[in-house]
């Protein structure tokens, strides 16, 4: 799916409440250091992956 939020400046990995660990391990292997908590199903039922300018 494409992104619809506000434009963000880097990539950044969302969580939902108990996916912290898997989304810890999908920022190691992605190198995006950005990772933050939303409310249960506010973005997906597990992680969401949004690619920010210049992802390689």
């Amino acid at each position: 799916d494409n992104w619809t939020g506000a434009a963000l400046a880097n990539s950044v990995i969302f969580y939902n409440p108990g996916q912290e660990a898997n989304a810890r391990e999908l920022s190691a292997l992605l190198n995006i250091g950005d990772v933050r908590a939303t409310g249960q199903g506010e973005i997906s039922q597990g992680l969401t992956v949004v690619l920010g300018p210049g992802f390689q």
